[in-house]
């Protein structure tokens, strides 16, 4: 079935997620700590996008070469915390945000808030009581801080009590007052994104077609835009990859320029660029700044992290009927789309990852003419449901270091499978 987050979410205003809680919970007073390596490489990331100033062509114009700009990375001090905390972004330069909360990227320092000594419980409000119920360890696994408050708005920004590989590493959360007292408006995990006025964060991995070497002095990359585009390539637009080299590692940050006007959310497709270093690679790590933590970039990448994209294409089904699209594997399942479903243009479904075999298949089946056709089928009723016309078969099998997309395109009755390495997010 298609997969689900690990976290209870709920979307109200689409600003951020909300997760919820299972008792009563009270936040005791508890110092920031915030260990030095962490400090030092968000530091790195700042410096990244501080030294944003060299922009590369947009992708219609070729690939581009992008000279690296240095800089030293340093750790800075935090000045005493105001007691009604408050954040005044210069936009006009390099920013950094997670979920709601901003801070100027020329001077980040999470050590700045003042720890947050009340309780969560009265201001959750009686409308998300159920979920907020629901949630205990997630809200306990945060240190929370207050980044805004007024006499009718609070804003916490929250830090995991430990490091770990999985994500959420930050949280936040927003608290309004109404005619009904307090309510929870938002909350939810995120990442500290790095930006600027007008450009957003692209992440980046290394292209498989052309690997680094000890000897490269040029860094083959794909990168693939985070913010909303309606699935299109950045044409025409801006690409600002900035590069911070030392003698243990080089920091690449994306940046793209935001798309004009309102968009959909389906990924877009991953673009080339090309970055050049001062010096021979040798044994330095990659890493991918756009975002804090760094990630490093490994290669080939290992089976389990390997990625298995979906989409479908092509005609809608005939009223009365619905186009279908199975896989198995750990993770078997399937979808229907009826005729009001169905979107005639390349559409993501579903991605996976995907460290084994697995059979994708598509077909068109019959819809009960009371019910219809359900969206989803458990792995056991798949091999039971009828098939009108011939079904596409696709074995996918894991190749070191390529994400595969599979686009199921469906004629009137019939449907093929395209297949197409790399661009999965």
């Amino acid at each position: 079935m298609p997969n689900r987050d690990s976290l209870p979410k709920r979307e109200r205003t689409g600003e951020g997620n909300r997760d919820t809680m299972n008792q009563r919970l009270r936040i005791v007073k508890k110092e920031v700590r915030m260990r030095m390596s962490r400090l030092l490489a968000l530091s790195v990331a700042v410096a990244i996008v501080a030294a944003a100033c060299e922009v590369a062509e947009p992708p219609n114009a070729g690939t581009p070469d992008v000279p690296s700009t240095t800089r030293s990375p340093t750790v800075s001090t935090a000045p005493a915390p105001p007691s009604v905390p408050s954040t005044t972004i210069d936009r006009s330069g390099p920013t950094a945000a997670c979920g709601l909360v901003e801070f100027d990227a020329s001077s980040i320092d999470l050590r700045l808030f003042e720890s947050f000594t009340g309780e969560i419980d009265p201001l959750i409000g009686e409308e998300a009581q159920e979920e907020y119920l629901l949630s205990r360890d997630w809200w306990a696994s945060f240190d929370w801080s207050v980044v805004e408050s007024t006499d009718t708005a609070l804003l916490l920004f929250g830090q995991t009590r430990e490091l770990h590989d999985k994500e959420p590493l930050f949280a936040n959360a927003r608290f309004e007052l109404g005619d009904e007292g307090w309510q929870a408006v938002s909350w939810g995990g995120c990442r500290i994104e790095m930006g600027r006025a007008g450009f957003g964060p692209a992440s980046i991995t290394i292209n498989p077609e052309d690997p680094p070497n000890p000897d490269t002095t040029s860094l083959s990359l794909l990168a693939i835009e985070g913010a909303c585009a309606s699935g299109q390539a950045p044409i025409d637009r801006e690409i600002i990859p900035v590069v911070v080299e030392s003698e243990m590692a080089v920091d690449i940050t994306t940046l793209v320029a935001s798309p004009p006007g309102s968009q959909t959310c389906p990924l877009g497709p991953r673009f080339p660029i090309t970055v050049q270093l001062s010096t021979e690679l040798g044994d330095r790590v990659i890493r991918d700044a756009a975002s804090y933590p760094v990630g490093e970039l490994v290669w080939p990448l290992p089976p389990e992290d390997l990625f298995l994209a979906l989409l479908t294409a092509g005609n809608p089904p005939a009223p009365g009927t619905a186009n279908v699209v199975t896989w198995s594997g750990e993770q078997s399942g399937a979808l229907l789309f009826g005729p009001d479903g169905w979107n005639t243009d390349p559409t993501f479904i579903q991605r996976f990852k995907a460290p084994g075999p697995m059979v994708i298949s598509g077909f068109v089946t019959l819809c009960d003419e009371t019910v219809g056709c359900p969206e989803e089928l458990e792995p056991g009723e798949i091999k039971a449901i009828p098939r009108i016309g011939p079904e596409c078969t696709l074995v996918y099998t894991p190749t070191p270091g390529q994400n595969i997309i599979m686009t199921i395109r469906f004629g009137d009755l019939s449907c093929a499978i395209d297949v197409k390495i790399g661009g999965v997010g």
